[in-house]
């Protein structure tokens, strides 16, 4: 009876947190036709973005998955203020929240995008970490052509007339066909390489 209390509990603390957590000038939904990605014969080019200040001086290309999804593939977790893992198995994406990166128990969702592109939503959006969370991506999942390449993290958002705007370039590293990144916020991110 107890632990079911809990459970409400933390629910309800989730979905405020979740109301007022969202940064609404830059919530980012799902892109639809070419707003983000146009495709070519083997990869996706970021293509009529607004680059802004994103920091970006070469040209960069959006990773596909081996496999492109059918559907999103999305996992929420209630997370404390306790580490947190989130691991969406069936894309090879894993992300930690070390310890007192929040402040209350958190509903947390992580959300592969349907399609080609290796896109990424974390909600929820615009909420903001004490300390730096590791999000890693598996390679193998993708067609990225394995650790020779350097690889980066698109932080995106969209506008209200549904263009996408390029934040920030998020560097990362890889190890052993594991791409990782940090990030101290939530919103949309795509996985790239220099072309």
């Amino acid at each position: 009876m107890i632990t079911a209390l809990r459970r409400s509990l933390y629910g309800i603390i989730g979905l405020a947190v979740l109301a007022t957590a969202c940064d609404q000038a830059h919530d980012p939904v799902e892109p639809t036709g070419d707003a983000l990605l146009a495709p070519t014969a083997s990869h996706a080019y970021l293509a009529g973005a607004d680059w802004g200040d994103s920091g970006a001086t070469t040209p960069l290309t959006v990773l596909l998955w081996r496999t492109p999804l059918g559907a999103d593939v999305e996992v929420t977790e209630l997370c404390d203020t306790k580490r947190c893992v989130i691991e969406l198995a069936e894309v090879g994406v894993v992300v930690t929240i070390p310890p007192k990166a929040l402040g209350a128990p958190t509903l947390i969702s992580v959300t592969a995008l349907a399609g080609e592109e290796v896109n990424m939503e974390f909600a929820p959006h615009g909420l903001q970490f004490a300390n730096d969370i590791h999000v890693a991506v598996d390679l193998m999942m993708t067609q990225a052509p394995g650790d020779k390449q350097d690889f980066s993290a698109l932080y995106w958002t969209t506008t209200p007339e549904g263009g996408v705007v390029i934040e920030e370039v998020v560097p990362g590293t890889v190890f052993k066909n594991i791409f990782s990144f940090q990030t101290d916020h939530f919103s949309g991110y795509a996985v790239a390489g220099e072309e």
